[in-house]
């Protein structure tokens, strides 16, 4: 094996690795409340406890929808940027994989 095709494929690698920890930092700043979600605003105020204790059973139940709505949104979110980065390292992986068997194996 040649120095540059050594050279390749330790530049890609590094590539991949720093693609993949921009993703990961992004991802854990999002879950971390970091940032609000998009075109939301950040909450301002948050309810007492002993205020939570009066509510009728007809708030309850819209607090729960609303709750369940804002996790399905979320789950959804995570899943999407999930199979994103799945498919960046994927990708990653392939194109270093032929990069190597062409530089190691030319035409």
């Amino acid at each position: 094996m040649s120095s540059a095709s050594l050279l390749g494929a330790v530049i890609l690698l590094i590539a991949a690795l720093t693609v993949g920890t921009a993703l990961v930092r992004q991802s854990r700043a999002l879950t971390k409340g970091a940032l609000p979600p998009p075109g939301r605003p950040a909450p301002r105020d948050v309810p007492d406890p002993e205020s939570l204790d009066s509510i009728t059973p007809d708030q309850q139940q819209a607090i729960v929808t609303a709750l369940r709505a804002e996790l399905a949104t979320a789950a959804k979110a995570a899943d999407r940027k999930a199979l994103y980065a799945n498919i960046i390292f994927f990708t990653a992986g392939v194109l270093a994989s032929i990069v190597v068997t062409l530089l190691v194996h030319p035409l």
